[in-house]
């Protein structure tokens, strides 16, 4: 289990010099950790990236369905809540607290072949 910033969720999205190394490491593990303003954090960096012209609408369009889906599967950290890392990491459990968006489903799709999904579909639009 990896926690996850929102520098490294923009990694995922958008082509930047870290995109390959997220994508290692939610390919090595998928269980995502993340912080609840992260997805604050994420539109904010969409739109800076829109108004500077590196991004058009109909990208920001598709990077946000991208956020929408990935967040359907992340364990999310609350405000408040506070957490217990295990000696050895993250990596030998899920602490208790953190949820997915729908705890009672089983995770599905998987986060990697959201990403697959994302990008195969912005070459064949983009």
């Amino acid at each position: 289990m990896n926690f996850w910033d929102t520098s490294a969720l923009v990694a995922l999205s958008i082509d930047e010099p870290h995109r390959q190394r997220a994508l290692n490491a939610l390919e090595e593990d998928d269980r995502m950790v993340v912080w609840w303003g992260a997805s604050v954090e994420y539109v904010a960096a969409l739109s800076r990236r829109e108004r500077d012209g590196s991004l058009t609408n109909a990208e920001v369009t598709r990077h946000l369905a991208h956020l929408r889906a990935l967040s359907r599967v992340w364990y999310e950290v609350q405000p408040g809540q506070r957490i217990k890392i295990p000696r050895n990491g993250f990596s030998a459990c899920i602490p208790c607290g953190l949820r997915t968006a729908s705890s009672s489903q089983p995770r599905s799709p998987r986060p990697s072949k959201i990403l697959r999904t994302s990008v195969s579909s912005a070459s064949t639009h983009g």
